[in-house]
């Protein structure tokens, strides 16, 4: 997060925030809609998203669904803490 936190001029090895546009990073989603079959309506997924209510995320090597999410009954916060981040 720091590392985004800079002029968009500077070089890092991540895009800066722009200013006006969400901020994003890597988080738990649950899959509203898709036309994907990889990551169907449903699907709880790790992924870098977009800090808004809903979000458009591209087809990226780093999603990925989280199984058995629903059933453990834990937080989906868990999965971005304790029980780790990918």
């Amino acid at each position: 997060m720091r590392g985004k936190m800079r002029s968009p001029e500077k070089k890092s090895y991540s895009p800066a925030f722009e200013i006006g546009k969400p901020l994003d990073a890597r988080g738990v989603a649950e899959v509203i809609e898709s036309k994907n079959p990889k990551y169907p309506k449903g699907s709880i997924i790790h992924a870098f998203v977009g800090w808004e209510e809903y979000t458009v995320l591209p087809d990226l090597p780093t999603t990925r669904i989280i199984p058995g999410a629903r059933e453990t009954n834990l937080p989906l916060s868990s999965y971005i803490g304790v029980l780790g981040m990918p």
